[in-house]
Parts: structure tokens; sequence; C-alpha cells
């Protein structure tokens, strides 16, 4: 599963409190782009 957050919005599922979740950041000139996944 998946989420992706912009200054402007996000889009995806919830973040699950009890899984591991990876995350990966990027800065663009709109701002910060954060995508997390997960296996549930």
């Amino acid at each position: 599963m998946y989420r992706v957050e912009t200054p402007h919005g996000a889009v995806g599922f919830r973040k699950p409190a009890n899984a591991p979740v990876g995350r990966a950041s990027v800065t663009t000139v709109n701002g910060e782009v954060t995508i997390w996944v997960w296996y549930a």
C-alpha cells in the first residue's frame, strides 16, 4: 500500500500504526514530496 504527501495534499491510504513503513522524500521547486510504502 502507499501514501503520497505534498504541500498541496495527500493521496493513498492512511499509514497503519502496526506495520513497518518505508519512506522517501524529495524536495522539488513546488515543495517536498514524500512517499510512504508498506505491506498490510
